[in-house]
């Protein structure tokens, strides 16, 4: 009964994608799969906890609730990872860097190995006679069908034969679409154990304590005097930076728009190199080492100078948004601070108490989880679009034309139609105003969103 269950389940989400999405756009048609989808997982998994459920559909929900008003790319993404995640984390219970690489294995092994089971000689025997006859007869028709279609196509003749069916390419690409949406959720509903995976979920998260040989001694030596090293540096780098942004006062030759933008990536992936080089010395026999309290020590300096580099390296941000406006990559380096932040406290907890690495990027891919499902529920193009037409005097116009959600009418009338030079951008961002009233009055019910259905209301 629960394989019929899960071939019904299976056939029904296809057949429910293919009506809400199929050549519409994205709006609430999110909203409406997701929780059809929520209800036949949760049917699937009764025995589960609660709280289990409610973690992993809440991501999947709040994206797709999300898109029904703003049809952000980066959130649409962000629900495909969290609906791969809601169904691994409902089958099997995997560490959080496991969970989403179990899912695509399953996607691409279960349909394969179910499909080898059918057309063998002796089907196996868990199947019961009803399913495994329901399943050939669906694949020989699904194999038929493709033919007849191709058949049809490519021959006008051919066609006549069957005049009751429009034989074009919208019901090919609609049966294309239909049977793609069913791949995936065959191996999400069927969803099939990884063997590889399960053996690496069992890796252990605790050193046990051993002998520490000359080779531990030479690595203690090589951490501690690094550390202190690079502490002392780094120091000397933030002294200078506080001076500077406390005085106002720049070096000669150096103008403040130099100080203020250059190398934020670079000091990003410097940081980023800083907790590499803790889960690197800190992942074996070192946290037995009878000196250990003095390299922890260091650590926790270099540590205490990383962290407030990142607030230095904010703060320079802020600067620059302020004097320049908002954009995507200066909201990047706020973005990949809050995790480097969370990667560095995480490391004192590294430092505390002798856990694997695995364990530490297990703990590291859950906060990360959380914080791109939490910036994935904000609208940056809107954002931008009003920081900057409300507080930058030099507008950057053709950057927010080309963002692909912009306010378009708060950009319209920032603009200024006396000025020749801005007749170019005025007349595109009708044109984008226009395109946006005509998608939401022809589009079906399934593509509604408030972003695009607010300019079709004119």
């Amino acid at each position: 009964m629960k394989i019929q269950f899960k071939t019904l389940s299976t056939v029904l989400i296809a057949i429910l994608g293919s009506y809400l999405f199929f050549e519409e756009f994205v709006g609430l048609n999110m909203l409406i799969f997701s929780s059809i989808s929520v209800a036949f997982v949760c049917t699937l998994y009764p025995n589960l906890s609660i709280a289990k459920k409610f973690s992993a559909i809440t991501p999947v929900m709040l994206c797709a609730f999300f898109l029904v008003f703003y049809p952000q790319t980066f959130t649409v993404l962000m629900w495909m990872l969290s609906y791969l995640v809601m169904w691994s984390v409902m089958a099997f219970d995997f560490k959080p860097v496991l969970i989403p690489f179990h899912g695509a294995s399953s996607m691409i092994v279960a349909p394969l190995y179910d499909f080898g089971e059918i057309i063998k000689e002796n089907p196996i025997k868990r199947d019961s006679t009803l399913t495994h006859k329901l399943s050939t007869y669906l694949i020989v028709a699904l194999i038929v069908l493709v033919f007849v279609l191709l058949y049809s196509s490519s021959n006008p003749i051919f066609s006549k034969f069957i005049p009751s069916i429009k034989w074009d390419s919208v019901y090919f690409e609609l049966f294309a679409f239909t049977i793609f949406i069913y791949g995936i959720h065959h191996g999400l509903v069927k969803f099939r154990k990884n063997n590889f995976l399960a053996s690496l979920n069992e890796s252990e998260i605790k050193i046990s304590d051993g002998t520490i040989s000359e080779e531990n001694g030479q690595y203690f030596n090589i951490a501690h005097i690094s550390f202190w090293s690079l502490t002392a540096i780094l120091a000397a780098v933030n002294l200078l930076d506080i001076v500077v942004l406390l005085t106002g006062k720049l070096p000669e030759g150096i103008t403040y728009s130099e100080y203020v933008h250059q190398g934020f990536f670079t000091l990003i992936f410097s940081m980023i190199l800083a907790i590499g080089l803790i889960v690197y010395f800190y992942r074996g026999q070192l946290y037995f080492h009878q000196k250990v309290l003095l390299l922890k020590r260091a650590s926790y300096f270099w540590i205490a100078q990383n962290l407030l580099l990142a607030l230095i390296t904010a703060n320079k941000n802020l600067l620059y948004v302020s004097a320049y406006g908002l954009t995507y990559k200066r909201i990047a380096v706020f973005l990949f601070l809050i995790c480097i932040v969370i990667g560095l406290i995480l490391c004192i907890s590294k430092i505390k108490y002798p856990y694997t690495n695995w364990h530490f990027f297990n703990r590291l891919t859950k906060y990360a989880f959380v914080i791109f499902l939490f910036a994935a529920l904000i609208p940056y193009d809107y954002i931008i679009t009003h920081y900057n037409v409300k507080n930058i005097d030099q507008l950057d116009a053709t950057y927010l034309l080309y963002l692909d959600h912009p306010d378009y009418k708060l950009l319209h009338s920032a603009l200024d139609a006396t000025d020749e030079s801005q007749s170019d951008i005025i007349e595109k961002t009708e044109v984008k105003m226009q395109y946006l009233s005509t998608v939401a009055n022809t589009s079906g019910w399934q593509s509604w969103n408030y972003y695009r259905n607010s300019f079709g209301e004119d």
